[in-house]
């Protein structure tokens, strides 16, 4: 499989209720804006790792617009939980060409890298019915899953949702699981949103020392 046969699915919560695990240190406004930021970064690493297209479920008109300018097909939320958000995105691209797998991601893991994707895409080899998972830094959550179908299982996030999606990819085909470390990072407290905040501006300094003089 390459990344041209696979969509990104990227559910984010842009609005006032954005990351509300990170309300000790920031207001509501703070939140949304970091959260589209982040969005921004999902956003690029999708773009850069050449996938079909990307699918965005967002709850925030300025998510909706933010995604759009980045050539997303977007939906609004339905507001019914993460597994529905994911669930109409899934459905949104089993409906497009090529429509082959989907690659869901939440939109708080920035510090991903096109290189990250191509290497889940890579792990479900020729596989034809086959759940990549990706669990979080403890093990117990998603923070990203590969379907091929799109629709082979029902989305169950919520911890411990990496091993109940391994296990339903077991029942239906091939379940792999692959530890991608910065996918592992999900900013929902203090040090991980330093952390990130860290990584953005070493990055940043390295871009500008590479620009011609």
């Amino acid at each position: 499989m390459t990344p041209d046969q696979v969509w990104g699915v990227v559910v984010a919560r842009t609005g006032p209720t954005a990351k509300q695990r990170l309300a000790g240190a920031l207001d509501g406004p703070r939140r949304a804006a970091l959260a589209l930021r982040m969005l921004d970064s999902v956003l690029r690493a999708c773009g850069e790792a050449g996938l079909a297209g990307t699918v965005v479920v967002t709850d925030s008109e300025r998510g909706f617009l933010r995604a759009r300018a980045a050539g997303a097909v977007v939906l609004p939320d339905p507001l019914a939980g993460l597994n529905a958000a994911v669930a109409l995105g899934l459905d949104a691209v089993s409906q497009q060409a090529p429509g082959t797998a989907a690659l869901v991601l939440p939109g708080d893991v920035p510090l991903v890298e096109p290189s990250d994707l191509r290497a889940v895409i890579d792990a479900a080899g020729d596989f034809p019915r086959v759940v990549v998972v990706v669990p979080d830094a403890a093990e117990r959550g998603t923070n990203a899953m590969l379907l091929r179908p799109p629709q082979l299982i029902a989305p169950s996030f919520g911890e411990p949702s990496c091993h109940r999606h391994l296990a339903a990819g077991r029942r239906r085909g091939e379940a792999i699981l692959l530890h991608v470390p910065r996918l592992a990072i999900d900013i929902d407290d203090e040090a991980r949103l330093n952390q990130w905040q860290t990584a953005s501006e070493m990055s940043s300094r390295a871009r500008e020392g590479s620009l011609p003089r």
